[in-house]
């Protein structure tokens, strides 16, 4: 995962819990270091590791369909593997909501059209600190 990557997910994080979703970043191994990081890697796999799940589950059924949803996020230029292209088939087959992000505001987009609220007005967790307000 990229530094801007991660600058998204973060952001993602931040909208999310704000909006306070029960949702998950599931561990991908792409935060192994070090020189034992195959064997934490094979580790993590023979305990269920998937690769190419989606960076992001939310597990609050979405308004529109009442199904989870899943995301997965990307730099503008950023390619699905075929992993991640076998995960969006089948669950978009499973009939749940999956969506590609390329930035924060592809996020709110997306949970936009499953129904949630994101409309700073209908959901005063995501309107600015009144502190941040003040700022000059």
């Amino acid at each position: 995962m990229s530094e801007l990557e991660r600058d998204i997910q973060r952001m993602t994080a931040v909208l999310l819990d704000g909006m306070r979703l029960v949702w998950f970043h599931p561990p991908n191994g792409a935060y192994l270091g070090g020189s034992n990081r195959a064997r934490a890697g094979a580790q993590m796999k023979s305990q269920g590791l998937k690769a190419g799940v989606p960076d992001v589950v939310i597990l609050t059924p979405a308004p529109t369909n009442g199904k989870p949803c899943f995301i997965e996020l990307k730099t503008k230029t950023g390619r699905l593997s075929h992993d991640q292209l076998v995960w969006r088939d089948k669950l978009i087959e499973l009939g749940y909501n999956w969506a590609l992000c390329r930035h924060v505001d592809d996020v709110l987009s997306i949970l936009d059209e499953w129904g949630f609220d994101v409309i700073p007005k209908k959901n005063p967790m995501l309107r600015p600190h009144p502190m941040q307000l003040t700022l000059t």
